[in-house]
């Protein structure tokens, strides 16, 4: 008995998967020898339905299958063609036979004639042994002339009867009404069944693919498989010996004359088992097609999903196996069925995924999912472009795909079909653990909400429903179609016809604002959370402090310049000089908020932590999620304090230059509260604490404390070139100053 078994090779793995699918089976632990002759006895039906695939001329190449030449239509014209040619063949080559004639043999009768009366007529016994000798060879000569003309009458004969043997297939195959391709490729897979269960396979090496089976040896009697249910004339016969497996049977063999070689031998027939085969045959029907950028270039894959659980990759593939049934039962050849995911571009794999781990969910028997984790096998077997990658996604991207998907299902579903091929796809930001650029508010990133599509058409009554949708396409893009305005274009020139209108005015105005807005909504802050967190891998508190940030901003900038930057910001304004402007006046009100105990040092280097030392540079994701939340009205400012370790955010001498300097002034200096606020934090307000200062405060630490050297004093405040580069050193001890200050305060205040 048999005992199938997953092999780690994603190609026969996924056919193996399908093979349980059309079974009708839970798991491949229940596919007996009787499920596999089932599927593989008469082998007709996977032909027809290959045929029926897009996916198929991806998956093998130009075997029998599909060769043109072999298609039926092909065939019986073919044979047709080839039965005229014959029967006039035959016809010249019958009358050339009845026409055979040889003067020189009538000469050379005449000759011996006369020889022979010349030898009568001799006088002398000299005279008739010479003419007896040139009567020999005479008679010699004749005898090799008849043998000619003998030869050259067989050998039109043979040729009747070859003609006559290769007329009576070409009848054979118009009779039947024959599909050559078909007829071969069953043939061909029903052997490879056979093989697979026989047992006779000694001194026979491994499959080269899978490493469990061994290797198929019907290829080398291919003649003798094919005429067996196909008769082949003499010359196709010899088309079948030695015949090398390739990418015509299993997805990127290599092979001679194959440059694209993904197997061990490349010079050479790989060694490829009967399963392996067979399987490849089945993959087709448990693929999905994807679209991804190579070297700039839109290219399509196939994809074959690998999970680490076999019932996972059993249950997703049968789902693709059922689509692709329900849809060949109404298919043609012409009309191909397109593979999951045509047309979809990069987004199909992620739409696909985030559908089927949604269902997945509700399996209890799958729910337990933390060692789960997923191999994509992206591939390519079609003609000169033929190619294979692969990407993982770890267990907490799946985690954060399941439960995405589960919770904020149609957002998401809603997000993936604003997807733009000319970004980064979701799978690959999270193949990359990258931020993904759909969960924030970028302008004309979304489409219209239907709700403002339905207030549009009534205002926009001239379009009919194909330009409508049109436009809206058209503002997604921020582009003009075919000169026609966008919606919002349209919109404001609807609005210049209802001046007089004041209330209809508004009603425009304040549609076109909700649209634009619409446009450019940003995802749910727990579905931005829980992929900040799990797939980015961004500190939580990062988050909390970038809310409380937004809000405290959202609050207290109340006068119309502060409101106009405000809304530049929420507008992503790219200006540079706005850039700066705006960057400045947040980082004070994050020292409005540290005096107002909202913010400590702590906080900010959780959502801007350091990306170099020399100097200390901060990362800019954090004016990110600043302005990510920004583009919120529902923020909550009674969140958890930031809490954790938080020295491996900044340079580690920040924070004990600024307590050793405080410490410093209060009890070596002697400083009142009021004089470290006249000589410490009301210069940072002014502006005035230059790197001299700094350095004398250094150098003033240096008599009591250790550590405090030209070195250190390099290390924390010059660039790699020796400059001075003090900006965000500046900011953050000046931040770290008021939290000391503060405390400091709040500590006296309960001692008194």
């Amino acid at each position: 008995m048999i005992k199938f078994q997953y092999t780690g090779n994603p190609f026969v793995d996924t056919g193996l998967a399908v093979m349980v699918a059309i079974s009708d089976k839970e798991t491949l632990s229940e596919i007996n020898e009787n499920d596999f002759e089932s599927i593989f006895h008469e082998a007709k039906w996977l032909g027809i339905t290959n045929r029926k695939l897009k996916a198929t001329n991806s998956v093998i190449l130009n075997n029998p299958l599909l060769q043109s030449g072999y298609t039926k239509e092909k065939t019986i014209s073919t044979a047709i063609k080839e039965k005229h040619k014959l029967l006039k063949k035959r016809d010249d080559l019958n009358e050339k036979l009845n026409n055979i004639k040889s003067d020189k043999l009538d000469i050379i009768k005449n000759e011996i004639s006369l020889i022979t009366q010349e030898f009568d007529g001799a006088s002398n016994q000299k005279e008739k042994d010479k003419l007896k000798r040139k009567l020999g060879k005479k008679e010699e000569a004749f005898d090799k002339e008849v043998l000619r003309i003998e030869k050259q009458k067989n050998k039109i004969k043979n040729q009747i009867i070859e003609a006559d043997s290769v007329l009576s297939v070409y009848e054979n195959r118009i009779t039947n009404n024959s599909d050559r391709g078909l007829i071969q490729y069953s043939a061909i897979l029903e052997a490879l069944a056979n093989d697979f269960l026989s047992n006779d396979k000694q001194d026979v090496p491994l499959c080269e693919v899978t490493g469990v089976y061994p290797a198929t040896q019907i290829f080398n009697s291919l003649s003798d498989i094919i005429t067996k249910k196909f008769l082949l004339t003499s010359s196709e016969i010899k088309k079948t010996y030695d015949y090398q497996i390739g990418r015509d049977w299993f997805p990127l063999a290599g092979s001679l004359g194959n440059d694209a070689q993904a197997l061990p031998a490349g010079s050479r027939s790989p060694h490829i088992s009967a399963l392996a085969i067979l399987a490849a045959q089945l993959l087709p029907m448990g693929v999905i097609s994807v679209k991804r950028f190579v070297k700039g270039e839109a290219k399509s894959f196939l994809v074959c999903l690998q999970f680490n659980i076999p019932e996972v990759n059993e249950l997703i593939v049968k789902r693709i196996y059922e689509d692709v049934h329900s849809k060949v039962q109404l298919a043609s050849e012409r009309n191909k069925v397109k593979t999951i995911g045509t047309g979809k571009g990069s987004k199909s794999l992620s739409l696909f995924l985030i559908e089927q781990l949604k269902e997945l969910s509700i399996h209890k028997e799958y729910h337990n999912i933390e060692h789960l984790h997923l191999n994509v096998w992206l591939f390519s077997n079609f003609g000169t472009g033929a190619d294979c990658d692969y990407f993982e996604v770890p267990n907490a991207s799946l985690k954060f795909l399941i439960q995405a998907s589960k919770t904020f299902h149609e957002e998401l579903h809603e997000m993936l079909l604003q997807e733009s091929n000319k970004t980064i796809s979701l799978l690959e930001a999270i193949e990359h653990h990258e931020d993904y650029m759909p969960l924030y508010p970028y302008k004309n990133s979304k489409k219209v909400a239907k709700t403002l599509l339905a207030k549009a058409s009534k205002i926009l009554e001239n379009y009919d429903e194909d330009e409508h949708d049109e436009l809206t396409e058209a503002t997604l893009e921020n582009t003009k179609i075919a000169k026609r305005k966008t919606l919002v274009e349209q919109l404001q020139a609807k609005l210049k016809n209802f001046k007089k209108d004041k209330t209809l005015k508004s009603e425009i105005q304040i549609l076109i604002s909700e649209i634009e807005k619409s446009q450019s909504r940003p995802a749910s802050k727990e579905l931005f959370k829980l992929y900040q967190t799990q797939i980015v891998g961004r500190n939580v508190n990062a988050l909390i402090v970038a809310e409380r940030i937004a809000l405290y901003l959202k609050t207290t900038m109340i006068t119309d310049k502060e409101q106009t930057l405000i809304e530049k910001w929420i507008n992503n304004d790219r200006d540079k000089r706005f850039r700066k402007e705006i960057q400045f006046r947040v980082k004070e009100k994050i020292i409005e908020m540290a005096f107002a105990g909202k913010m400590t040092l702590y906080d900010y280097i959780n959502l801007f932590p350091k990306e170099n030392i020399m100097p200390l540079k901060t990362s800019f994701f954090g004016w990110n999620y600043i302005w990510f939340y920004l583009n919120h009205d529902n923020l909550d400012d009674s969140l958890p304090n930031p809490s954790g370790d938080h020295t491996m955010f900044t340079h580690p001498k920040v924070n004990k230059f600024a307590e050793d300097y405080f410490d410093f002034c209060l009890n070596e200096k002697n400083y009142s509260k009021r004089n470290f606020e006249k000589k410490v934090l009301e210069l940072f307000q002014k502006n005035q604490i230059t790197p001299r200062i700094m350095q004398e405060w250094f150098c003033e630490l240096a008599s009591k404390y250790e550590g405090y050297t030209s070195e250190e004093w390099d290390d924390l405040c010059k660039d790699e070139n020796g400059y001075d580069a003090i900006y965000e050193i500046r900011f953050q001890l000046r931040l770290h100053f008021i939290n000391l200050f503060r405390e400091f305060n709040w500590k006296s205040t309960i001692k008194n």
